[in-house]
């Protein structure tokens, strides 16, 4: 009986070890009960015994990371970062997408600040919580944790992430632009501890209280996700030396060449039309070769129209009847013909 009692202690105590399964929540409540089947040794006997119910609560285990959204590998630099954006203009948002992960089982609290070690100055970062549709939602907050729930293996979905996307903003000042810039961010989360002197008493969120911890409790600096900007500064060439091979329209998008080219300009002079020819001042020479027509000369001003002299007044005669009487003969009058250069009014 004494080895049977051996036997049931054991059972009892891998039953409250298996309390520490991976994936189960912090704070969740194992109860296991061992019971053992054996033949009495002493009449051979079939006897059952059932050892005590044994809880256990399951402890904090945390651990957390950013990542690239869609994969890519990080712990990179500025430099080594596989994520780039060439070409970039004055004030243009670059935006990428990341993801907070939970892969411990407690509920987390993480920091995220932007690392802009390398980057140039001049730019702004910031990050926002992406909604369920993709688009851009509320800003975090400098300095704000924001909380990420562990996972729970009992449901389909994976709430053990939250995504978040990195806004960085050019600056449009010409001072802070050239071909050399480059910019760059990285997100780099912490966790503040929480847990207690006593774990089984003052768990908390499994990390000690008063420490920071980096992202999967790695040193600071060694895992991050960087963002290369490179700024692309237009030059005007005033005495081109030859034709753009690449041309691109007014949005920087390659083009074919017959709708970017324009037409050709003849070294020829337009044709000019005879209405054109004839309309135009003298100075303007038409472009054909026949002279034009000659003016006809200048017609001289009409002279004034001459005043006839009237005619001397009749003399009665003395001798005259008033019955016989006739009026006296009279000469034709000519209208004297004005002298001089001029020509008679037409």
């Amino acid at each position: 009986m004494k080895r049977s009692t051996q036997l049931i202690a054991l059972m009892a105590a891998l039953a409250a070890g298996s309390a520490s399964a991976a994936g189960t929540l912090a704070g969740t409540t194992i109860e296991n009960t061992a019971t053992a089947s054996f033949d009495d040794p002493a009449t051979g006997a079939p006897l059952n015994s059932t050892s005590n119910t044994v809880q256990t609560v399951v402890l904090p285990k945390p651990d957390f990371d950013i990542v690239y959204t869609d994969g890519t590998a990080d712990a990179n630099t500025i430099t080594t970062t596989p994520v780039l954006t060439t070409g970039a203009v004055p004030g243009q948002i670059i935006t990428t997408p990341y993801s907070l992960v939970n892969k411990g089982n407690t509920p987390l609290d993480i920091t995220v600040n932007a690392d802009t070690t390398g980057s140039a100055a001049g730019s702004t970062v910031k990050y926002y919580r992406v909604n369920p549709d993709g688009s851009l939602g509320a800003e975090i907050t400098p300095g704000t944790p924001v909380t990420v729930t562990p996972d729970d293996p009992a449901t389909a979905a994976d709430e053990g992430i939250v995504k978040i996307a990195q806004v960085i903003t050019l600056p449009t000042d010409p001072a802070l632009i050239s071909p050399t810039s480059v910019f760059g961010a990285s997100p780099e989360g912490t966790v503040a501890g929480t847990a207690g002197a006593d774990p089984l008493v003052t768990p908390g969120n499994g990390y000690a209280s008063g420490t920071t911890v980096q992202e999967e409790n790695k040193a600071v600096n060694t895992d991050l996700q960087f963002t290369r900007i490179t700024v692309y500064a237009p030059a005007l060439d005033n005495n081109p030396n030859s034709n753009p091979g690449t041309p691109v329209d007014s949005a920087g998008n390659p083009c074919p060449r017959p709708a970017c080219r324009p037409s050709p300009v003849s070294a020829c002079p337009p044709k000019r039309s005879a209405r054109w020819a004839t309309t135009r001042p003298s100075s303007a020479r038409p472009a054909t070769s026949r002279p034009p027509p000659p003016r006809p000369p200048p017609r001289p001003a009409p002279c004034p129209a001459a005043r006839p002299t009237p005619p001397p007044a009749a003399r009665p005669s003395p001798r005259t009847s008033p019955v016989t009487s006739r009026s006296p003969t009279r000469s034709p009058t000519r209208t004297p013909r004005p002298t001089g250069s001029c020509s008679p009014t037409p």
